[in-house]
């Protein structure tokens, strides 16, 4: 059985941050487990080893930010590297779920890989694309966590 229940969101530091902290309390507070390295990376340590068992072990879904700045980092695409891999070994064909947010990106630049997954348009309406993922997540079955997680992560930060 497969115990995977966390979203976890690969973005580029500090570019997407905004969006991604708003799409992370607006999923915790709709009952799911979130996971992005603005609430969730330990401090010290190994946090590429941290970030891999993440998306190998807890992840149900890999939400990619789609920004001009997330289409060029090295650390986007070895997150999306794993997350393929993660995918295909699962055989789920929607494990990565593209999130677009800068209407400067060229579908031009976008990997090839990337670019025939249907992306979910967050550039004219966060609200707009934040009802659209909720769809998507709600037909793909994508497990709630039940547990009050904007209350944990909100407490974890003020005592931190």
């Amino acid at each position: 059985m497969d115990e995977s229940k966390t979203l976890f969101i690969s973005h580029a530091t500090p570019e997407d941050n905004q969006f991604v902290l708003w799409i992370a309390l607006r999923l915790m507070s709709l009952g799911y487990k979130v996971w992005c390295d603005l609430l969730n990376l330990s401090k010290g340590g190994d946090f590429w080893k941290e970030i891999e068992v993440q998306i190998r072990t807890q992840t149900c879904k890999f939400l990619l930010v789609q920004s001009v700045s997330s289409n060029s980092r090295d650390g986007v695409a070895k997150e999306i590297a794993v997350a393929q891999k993660v995918g295909k070994v699962r055989g789920d064909a929607n494990f990565i779920i593209p999130l677009r947010i800068d209407n400067n990106l060229s579908y031009d630049d976008i990997n090839v890989d990337l670019i025939r997954l249907n992306s979910i348009d967050f550039t004219n309406s966060w609200a707009d694309g934040l009802k659209e993922l909720m769809e998507a997540l709600q037909k793909q079955k994508c497990p709630k966590s039940g547990e009050d997680i904007v209350s944990h992560v909100i407490l974890s930060r003020l005592t931190n």
